[in-house]
């Protein structure tokens, strides 16, 4: 596993490892903590910024092929669906976690980081939150090498959400090895359902939580019909 550069007490911010537990069982593979909560403050205020450069959240489809020499494959892409799927996503990648050109930055500048950069101080506190959950699951980390890739900040309306269940891993090209989100804001009535765990997660903001990608954590966002949700995902990716 590949480590992140760490940064401590950026503009206030507590990046204390002592981080509060959310109780989940111990079988369910599911680990949850949270975060400071102004880390979820300035991170919607980055995405209510930028939602000129949101787009319409997508979904995974898969088509069988047949080429000229009769072979099939299955071509994988990505559809609108909002039946299933109904956000604004701001997408980002780990590897270079700075702003999108065009994008609105937040505050001052940093000597270190240049303009201040809320993605940089999620990560540091994401960084923590994975070591508790390897304390936790510490055979998730007896597995070949993997780092955070891609991760997004969702806006999802009233009513809005990932309505169908599925799973982070859905194809053999699929990298994903862990899962990872974190509550934005607080949602009453809102959060997220796993189906054999039989399991809810409430949306409760800086609750950030990790679990395995495969169909074992089949899941679910629960939606709210009166109150809007923020979130931040992505995943750990074997590398």
């Amino acid at each position: 596993m590949q480590n992140y550069n760490e940064k401590q007490d950026l503009d206030g911010f507590n990046t204390n490892k002592n981080l509060e537990n959310y109780t989940t069982p111990y079988s369910s593979f599911i680990g949850a903590w949270f975060i400071d909560k102004k880390v979820c403050n300035e991170l919607i205020r980055f995405f209510d910024l930028n939602t000129d450069l949101a787009k319409p959240g997508g979904i995974n489809n898969f088509t069988t092929l047949v080429n000229a020499a009769g072979n099939t494959f299955i071509q994988e892409g990505t559809t609108i669906n909002t039946e299933v799927k109904d956000s604004l996503d701001l997408k980002f990648n780990t590897k270079d976690p700075s702003p999108l050109p065009g994008c609105k930055v937040i505050g001052k500048m940093d000597p270190e980081w240049g303009p201040f950069n809320p993605l940089n101080i999620y990560l540091s506190h994401l960084h923590e939150v994975l070591f508790l959950y390897l304390e936790r699951y510490r055979y998730a980390n007896y597995v070949n090498r993997f780092d955070a890739g891609t991760f997004n900040i969702q806006r999802y309306q009233p009513g809005g959400g990932f309505k169908k269940w599925h799973c982070e891993r859905d194809s053999r090209d699929n990298s994903n090895h862990l899962v990872f989100m974190t509550y934005l804001n607080d949602v009453p009535e809102g959060g997220t359902e796993f189906l054999y765990q039989d399991l809810k997660l409430p949306a409760q903001k800086g609750l950030t939580v990790i679990w395995p990608s495969d169909w074992t954590h089949t899941h679910k966002g629960v939606i709210s019909k009166e109150h809007e949700k923020y979130i931040m995902t992505g995943w750990y990716n074997y590398i």
